[in-house]
């Protein structure tokens, strides 16, 4: 989880998109894209240590949140090493995660 983290806080303060696909290539239980500028909320819960990075829009409105809890937390790595693309796998449910250039 160390990655995941190192990754994300080198990302917060900027715009991310966030899909999510199944585990093992199967379809996710339901699909996900959010895209937003990534901050990191406190802890939810003590004794869970789970981790919460928020979306908001430039707007100022929530898009999205990414929870990372360690319990289902089964590992992070970049998805190819030609982009900035983060995968998250988590239970059944993996997430893509990467920053948006708008330049």
């Amino acid at each position: 989880m160390e990655f995941a983290l190192q990754v994300l806080h080198g990302w917060l303060g900027q715009e991310v998109e966030v899909t999510t696909h199944g585990a093992d290539g199967d379809a996710p239980v339901s699909a996900l894209y959010a895209r937003g500028v990534l901050s990191r909320d406190d802890e939810l819960d003590e004794s869970s240590k789970t981790i919460v990075f928020t979306l908001t829009s430039k707007a100022g409105e929530k898009t999205g949140q990414v929870f990372l809890v360690p319990d289902s937390f089964r590992g992070a790595d970049w998805l190819d090493d030609d982009e900035e693309v983060l995968e998250l796998r988590s239970g059944v449910i993996w997430m893509l995660i990467s920053p948006i250039d708008d330049s």
